[in-house]
């Protein structure tokens, strides 16, 4: 077993859901976001955070034991999320066997998820599936932040992570339109990520 995921040999989607390592995205709402030309960032940052087309795909490409760890069992409600109306929220980790590479959060209004059956009804296969399913690339906007400046990830990371974080702990945001919904996309590039140098 990987030392990423401290002494918890075999975890599985649902090990992680009973141990809730969900995050409370209200802790994260107030985080500090710029834009990417706000950062000095190397080659290999700026292609992975720039990369329009589905993380998910060119994940698989790379990592020959790709899967998805979810978070939370479905979907979660609350709202208490980023807005004052009712939203839903999924977060999972995507995986190359035991190294957990990207911590996906994707965010949607109650109303809208309600109105998407696809997207309510998907389970525990990897959303970018789903939203890039033409093999489209749409062009997005993406939004940058360290999150090794965030007290509350670097800590929930502790739980379940070696001691080694990179200088920077990279993440990234957008907005994508899937049918009547607008999806927050959220992915926060993991420590064992090749991104920082790491080979899979």
């Amino acid at each position: 077993m990987n030392q990423l995921f401290k002494s918890n040999s075999g975890l599985s989607s649902i090990h992680i859901r009973n141990t809730d390592l969900s995050l409370d995205l209200a802790r994260l709402s107030d985080f500090i976001w710029q834009p990417i030309n706000a950062f000095t960032l190397n080659q290999i940052e700026f292609d992975w955070l720039t990369d329009s087309d589905s993380l998910t795909r060119k994940l698989q490409k790379i990592a020959p034991g790709f899967h998805v760890c979810l978070l939370t069992d479905g979907w979660k409600f609350s709202t208490t999320v980023t807005n004052t109306e009712p939203s839903a929220n999924r977060q999972v980790l995507l995986c190359d066997d035991d190294k957990p590479l990207v911590l996906g959060l994707t965010e949607v209004s109650q109303d809208a998820l309600m109105q998407e059956k696809s997207l309510l009804d998907w389970s525990e296969k990897p959303l970018g599936e789903l939203l890039f399913s033409d093999n489209s690339a749409p062009y997005r906007v993406f939004e940058i932040a360290d999150f090794t400046q965030s007290s509350y990830l670097m800590d929930w990371l502790a739980k379940w992570c070696a001691d080694t974080i990179p200088p920077h702990l990279w993440g990234r945001r957008c907005e994508i339109q899937y049918h009547s919904a607008v999806l927050k996309l959220t992915e926060i590039f993991l420590p064992k990520h090749p991104l920082y140098g790491v080979s899979l």
